[in-house]
C-alpha cells in the first residue's frame, strides 16, 4: 500500500501566496496546508448519492441445460447429444 508519494505541482503565483498566507496563520508547513486542502476538496467531489431503481422480477421459465454445475451435460445438451 502506497502511503507517501512525492510528486511536484506547479501553481499559479496566487495559489501559492495564499498557501504561504494560510500555512504562516495556522502555523502549519505548505505541505500541511495543500494537503488539507486537497482532503476539503476531495471530500467535496465524492460521488453523490444514486437514485434508487426498481426492476420488474420476470419468470425466466425453467432451466434448459440438465445442469449448470456439470460442465460435460452443459455441452451435451448445447451440441444436441443424448447423454447418459
Amino acid at each position: 500500500m502506497l502511503k507517501h508519494m512525492r510528486t511536484t505541482i506547479v501553481l499559479e503565483d496566487d495559489l501559492s501566496l495564499e498557501i504561504e498566507r494560510i500555512a504562516a496563520e495556522r502555523n502549519m508547513t505548505k505541505k500541511q496546508v495543500i494537503d488539507e486542502l486537497l482532503r476539503r476538496g476531495l471530500a467535496a467531489e465524492s460521488p453523490r448519492e444514486r437514485p434508487v431503481v426498481q426492476t420488474t422480477p420476470q419468470d425466466l421459465g425453467t432451466c434448459r441445460i440438465p445442469s449448470p454445475d456439470n460442465v460435460a451435460e452443459v455441452i451435451a445438451a448445447a451440441e444436441g447429444e443424448a447423454f447418459k
